[in-house]
């Protein structure tokens, strides 16, 4: 994975502990979003969604 892939799972990490912090997603919530998000990511769906980000970033130089 690139540094900026893992940069992306930092900030989502970020963002839902930010929505926990202020009670906007529940604890819950927020474990059966992640065990969906791990459980997804080992399917056939995985690798397309990562070359998917990988060219989304790559293209972002170009605009």
């Amino acid at each position: 994975m690139t540094a900026l892939v893992w940069a992306l799972i930092v900030l989502a990490g970020l963002a839902v502990a930010g929505l926990i912090r202020h009670g906007h997603l529940g604890y819950g919530s927020a474990l059966v979003v992640g065990v969906f998000g791990f459980l997804l990511g080992t399917t056939d769906v995985g690798q397309p969604t990562l070359r998917l980000i990988a060219d989304l970033i790559n293209q972002i130089p170009e605009l």
